[in-house]
């Protein structure tokens, strides 16, 4: 906690020191002092956003005088608040973009205005869309901005793309340039230059990005979960197999995807129709809803990690052709009786490791839906029309799902005067997936968001949904672009309009989409998963596990030599030896992809602080941080893996 003080004090003493200089810069009309001031005090800023509210608390114990100090700072930086949100503002709106641009300064001036005045220029993504914005990369590089993404409206020869400078052409690579972001993890990302045109590529990145820091808090949240979970299944995932196995025999399939939203109810009974003729896709949630209605789904797909098994509660699953399940799922799941079961690596960034040991890798975006994941499955697999059904993304009638499917009972009460949704007669089981998150379901209320409707107008929606339905837009529009692209239909009969999908009832999509020719799916899935070499997958697994704890064995030798080296009272006489068991850790740890999953936040804010810091000793405590960690991860892992392997 000390050296976490330090350098909270350490950021508020030089942004006073900052605030000072742009003031005076300011009084003689210095624009460059102060925009280097301000610039400065941005990444300050970001930083300053990144300490803990304990941390900060903690100010008011700290001792007579340096109360004093810290307080005369904060006063030095209020004073200079206004002053500097003026000045970066200065030529918003009194001139044309035009015009601006033909200078240097001016050029500087939209750059200031862009920039948000909490920023990291070696972190944050800075957004050129259009040819014409291209004027900015020499002067944002000038900054000491890296991470530029640059959309342009045709193709430039002679722009290159590095690591740092990223140049698409479209839309669709955008979730790809984010996932694979190495290093530092970006906060932010803004437009700069004229941001009157492209509204729509704009939006895209905030779709893109909104994505990605999604899946990044949920990762620093429940990863460590996950990761648990996932060591637990590998010998589960030995025995089942892979989406390649079974893609040969299914290209060109027509697909019914299945969701629980609550316009399901008005065409569930319509599935036993196109049973043999299309696959049926369910997300697990409402196979309880099929089953009601005599319905065997072809596939059950599960993503989500949680303990989520009660949603089969009552169905029988042995009639079920195939459980297609993320590897980090529950291994509850793995212990149900499926004719057979493809596990999958739906979270990249935390699973692929396991993927990797079969050499099964094959990411999934899913942006948190199952029924995004059920799209880029059946994508792979080759379908060329693909139907949804129950894909509301809102709610109705204070519904959130279908009646008959798992959580059915759950009311979504939406308050239209304070545009907020709460949670009434939420089962126990839901129940524990809000205990999970630190409250109940009645202290939990979020803010209503609005789609346009399926039948016109708008519908209520939630914000996670709001996002999905972004996703689907975006997918579709790829679809369109396509030579010989997915036909997709929605057929929810309710909820929201989904622009790229043809809106037709389920009973015309069977009649114009659906052949009448039956498929034998067992033929095509049970088969084609017979032929998977289960000894090979069970050796591989063996010869991994071995390695990985040899190495997790000398991850504790050496963290806890580093940690034994950093707090020595005289640093300079351990350095060699500090320097060469910190390498050595570095090496073992590559070969343990896992390893900081439990802990990345806490991580990525001791790298944070090793980064910033400017003396050793602070860097030798943050890095303190990271040593601890290694030792704990890599103990409870390696308990699991003896206790299971």
């Amino acid at each position: 906690m000390k050296s976490n003080i330090a350098y909270l004090t350490t950021i508020i003493s030089e942004m006073a020191s900052l605030s000072d200089a742009a003031l005076s810069a300011g009084a003689i009309g210095d624009e460059n002092a102060v925009r280097t001031a301000v610039d400065s005090i941005r990444i300050l800023q970001s930083r300053l956003g990144k300490v803990s509210q304990d941390v900060r608390n903690s100010l008011d114990s700290l001792p007579h005088e340096s109360a004093k100090k810290v307080a005369a700072h904060l006063a030095s930086i209020s004073m200079a608040e206004e002053f500097i949100g003026s000045w970066a503002k200065r030529y918003r709106g009194i001139s044309r973009f035009e015009h601006l641009v033909m200078s240097k300064e001016g050029l500087e001036g939209v750059i200031d205005y862009s920039i948000p005045l909490s920023w990291d220029f070696n972190r944050d993504v800075a957004v050129l869309i259009g040819d014409e914005n291209t004027i900015f990369i020499e002067p944002l590089k000038n900054r000491g901005q890296k991470r530029i993404l640059i959309i342009l409206d045709s193709k430039n020869t002679q722009l290159i793309t590095n690591s740092e400078i990223k140049v698409i052409e479209n839309n669709e690579e955008l979730n790809e340039y984010f996932f694979k972001i190495e290093g530092r993890i970006p906060d932010k990302v803004t437009q700069v230059g004229n941001i009157n045109k492209e509204a729509e590529k704009w939006e895209a990145v905030r779709q893109a990005f909104a994505i990605y820091t999604s899946n990044i808090a949920t990762t620093d949240a429940f990863g460590g979960k996950w990761l648990k979970q996932g060591l637990k299944n590998l010998k589960n995932i030995a025995k089942s197999t892979n989406l390649y196995t079974i893609q040969p025999k299914m290209k060109g399939l027509p697909v019914v995807i299945v969701s629980p939203g609550p316009s399901l109810d008005k065409n569930i009974d319509l599935l036993h129709l196109v049973k043999g003729r299309a696959v049926i896709v369910s997300a697990a949630q409402c196979a309880k809803a099929l089953s009601k209605v005599g319905v065997v789904p072809d596939f059950v797909v599960v993503a989500d990690p949680g303990d989520l098994s009660y949603f089969l509660d009552g169905v029988d699953t042995s009639q079920i052709e195939c459980l297609i399940v993320g590897v980090c799922c529950h291994p509850k799941f793995y212990q149900l009786k499926f004719k057979n079961i493809i596990s999958f690596n739906a979270n990249a960034d935390i699973d692929q490791w396991i993927s990797n040991i079969f050499e099964d890798t094959l990411p999934i975006s899913s942006a948190g839906s199952v029924s995004l994941d059920c799209f880029h499955i059946f994508k792979y697999l080759g379908a060329k029309t693909i139907i949804t059904l129950g894909l509301d993304l809102s709610l109705k009638n204070n519904a959130q799902y279908s009646s008959f499917s798992a959580n059915g009972e759950t009311e979504a009460i939406i308050d239209p005067e304070k545009k907020s949704i709460r949670f009434a007669n939420v089962p126990p089981a839901m129940e524990k997936t809000f205990n999970d998150k630190g409250f109940s379901s009645q202290e939990w209320q979020e803010p209503t968001l609005s789609l346009p409707g399926y039948y016109g107008g708008t519908v209520v929606t939630r914000s996670n949904y709001h996002l999905f339905h972004g996703e689907f837009v975006r997918l579709a529009g790829i679809e369109k672009k396509e030579i010989d692209g997915i036909k997709l239909i929605n057929s929810t009969e309710g909820g929201c309009y989904i622009p790229g999908f043809d809106h037709i009832s389920f009973r015309e999509a069977i009649e114009k989409y659906i052949p009448t020719i039956k498929f034998d799916i067992e033929e095509i899935v049970t088969k084609r998963c017979l032929m998977v070499d289960v000894e090979s997958r069970q050796t591989k697994l063996k010869k991994t596990i071995k390695n990985y704890v040899s190495d997790l064995k000398q991850a504790i030798d050496l963290a806890n030599q580093c940690i034994k080296l950093t707090t020595q009272p005289d640093l300079g006489i351990v350095f060699s030896d500090l320097d060469f068991a910190e390498k050595a850790l570095i090496e073992t740890t590559r070969r343990l992809p896992f390893l900081s999953i439990p802990s990345r936040e806490k991580i990525q804010a001791s790298l944070d602080m090793v980064y910033d810091s400017t003396d050793i000793r602070t860097t030798n405590d943050a890095a303190n941080i990271i040593y601890h960690s290694v030792v704990t991860n890599a103990k409870d892992i390696l308990e699991i893996l003896q206790n299971n392997y």
